[in-house]
């Protein structure tokens, strides 16, 4: 290894491989928010990286690092308020503050001082949406374009009971995949590009008791005009009969749920794609998610032998270089060992420069008592990645597609298994994009560059020790597992079933990733023609 890093040469090599971030590091975060700020980002860029250091606890001394970076941070407010430091630094502390409570924490809890101006809370909400009311606009009209008849019937029930200011609340079931999600998703971007408070999405922390009609929550839940509460069923009935007392009591009246109107979501059975274009081929899905089997003859398929032919399939040559056009794409498989056999072939394949980062790994147990970790297990667990765990050497080149391992922001789309785009790799920074989403046919990526830093994972190894892993949240995303493509709507599909699926319910969710057979082909070992369901029939009771 070379003593040069980013054309710095270092005193020895020691020094060199702690600027590389190859040992465990206390000033980590440090580094990381200095890099960025090297880089120029904006100062919002830089408070959402601030705050994504503390959530993951990647800081070990809050106070020390504020100190150090408020400026840089506070710039842009700075400006604003006629270059008013102390003010400028208020309404930074007060922005950092807005995007802590997402994850239900608060300044105070990082020993950070709280601001001393506050915004209302429902000023934050409309603020938050203005800069981008366009686009939500253009994003939402594409989708009510192409909604299905029951879809418009529900969108059009709703939409006229906010801009009636009618009570309502109404039940959406069905099966996973059919879009439920799609038309909440238009309906949010609806609202929120006409300047109405959607502060509710697909995520229920917001409707945690207790909330006090004068508090932020109860201050944006009586403005809110809508209120969204995914996978209800799976709630106590004391649960929701809390909620609706607490809409009432925040309303000031008696009608249910205070007169508001509220989205409740269910998810029946299995997904199907919900604008499938070939009717065959959903019922022959649905047959599969019913439990048919457990031998599937998979004659309505096409198939291929190879690993190589499969990646042609899915990837062909004019496709692999352009990341956009990968995002909906994927090659799927029941086991990691697969999947990173698939993702390494075409990341190799893939021109450009790439770079390598290499974890910090230890041991908490051995650390703890201020001894060296047995070099058996440190050497086991590069080469061995624990589930659910990022690699040991991680290899990432620009304008390639990656997932998330770790949920970031549900607000703004950054959760696990999410795809991005690689943009920009620094040293202790990735610069990312998400998918904005799909015009005429066309991925649209988003022009927010997203900073991703090095975090702490941890795992209980089989010898009892807890691996403690400082690396990169992100792994090649080409290829994933059956358990990890929920969610994914995909063009084109490959499936790899040399290896039968061994778990409930894995055959039906890689199927139904598609919405028509065309767009997909399975490869089978030569000869054969059929693969194995797996279904517990008591789950489906």
């Amino acid at each position: 290894m070379a003593r040069t890093v980013a054309d710095i040469e270092y005193g020895s090599f020691q020094e060199a491989a702690r600027e590389l971030g190859l040992f465990a590091d206390r000033n980590e975060a440090t580094y990381a928010m200095l890099e960025a700020i090297r880089d120029l980002r904006t100062p919002r860029e830089l408070r959402i990286l601030f705050v994504h250091l503390l959530i993951h606890e990647c800081v070990d001394g809050p106070l020390t690092l504020w100190e150090l970076v408020q400026d840089h941070l506070a710039q842009d407010f700075i400006l604003q308020t006629n270059n008013c430091a102390n003010l400028g630094i208020n309404l930074a502390l007060d922005d950092i503050s807005h995007l802590l409570e997402e994850y239900g924490k608060h300044l105070s809890d990082f020993g950070l001082p709280e601001a001393t101006i506050h915004s209302r809370e429902i000023n934050h909400e409309l603020l938050r949406w203005s800069a981008v009311s366009n686009d939500l606009q253009i994003r939402a009209d594409n989708t009510i374009g192409i909604f299905n008849t029951d879809q418009q019937d529900i969108y059009s029930q709703i939409f006229s009971a906010v801009m009636e200011s009618r009570p309502l609340c109404i039940f959406i079931d069905g099966k996973a995949g059919r879009g439920k999600t799609t038309l909440v998703n238009a309906l949010c971007d609806k609202l929120r590009s006409i300047g109405r408070i959607v502060p509710v999405n697909n995520k229920n922390e917001m409707l945690e008791s207790p909330i006090d009609p004068s508090d932020p929550r109860g201050e944006l839940l009586k403005e809110a005009a809508l209120i969204v509460w995914d996978e209800a069923p799976m709630a106590n009935r004391a649960v929701l009969a809390c909620v609706e007392e607490t809409c009432r009591r925040i309303m000031g009246n008696d009608l249910p749920f205070g007169g508001k109107i509220i989205v409740l979501l269910a998810t029946s059975g299995k997904p199907v794609q919900w604008n499938a274009t070939d009717p065959d081929f959903a019922e022959f899905v649905d047959a599969i998610g019913d439990g048919a089997g457990p031998e599937i003859a998979l004659d309505m398929l096409s198939k291929v032998h190879s690993a190589s032919e499969l990646i042609d399939f899915v990837y062909p040559a004019d496709i692999l270089t352009d990341a956009i056009a990968c995002l909906t794409r994927s090659i799927l498989c029941p086991t990691n060992e697969q999947v990173d056999f698939y993702n390494d072939t075409i990341l190799r394949s893939i021109q450009g420069t790439s770079r390598t980062y290499l974890a910090a790994d230890s041991l908490k147990e051995v650390d703890e008592q201020g001894l060296t970790a047995p070099d058996s297990i440190l050497d086991y667990v590069a080469q061995h990645a624990p589930p659910g765990l990022p690699p040991h050497s991680l290899t990432i080149k620009t304008n390639t597609v990656f997932r998330l391992l770790r949920n970031f922001s549900v607000d703004r789309g950054l959760v696990k298994n999410v795809r991005v785009v690689i943009v920009q790799t620094g040293i202790r920074l990735i610069t990312v994009r998400l998918l904005k989403g799909v015009v005429g046919g066309i991925n649209i990526i988003d022009n927010e560059d997203i900073l991703i830093p090095r975090i702490c994972f941890s795992v209980v190894l089989a010898s009892g020790h807890t691996l403690l892993r400082r690396q990169f949240p992100l792994a090649p995303a080409y290829s994933t597992t059956f358990n990890s493509c929920q969610g994914l709507t995909l063009d084109v599909l490959g499936v790899d079933l040399t290896r039968p699926v061994f778990s409930h319910g894995q055959l039906y969710t890689a199927l139904s990733r598609i919405r028509h057979r065309d767009h997909a082909k399975v490869r089978l070992r030569p000869g054969e023609n059929t693969t194995t369901n797996v279904t517990y029939h008591e789950i489906l009771v």
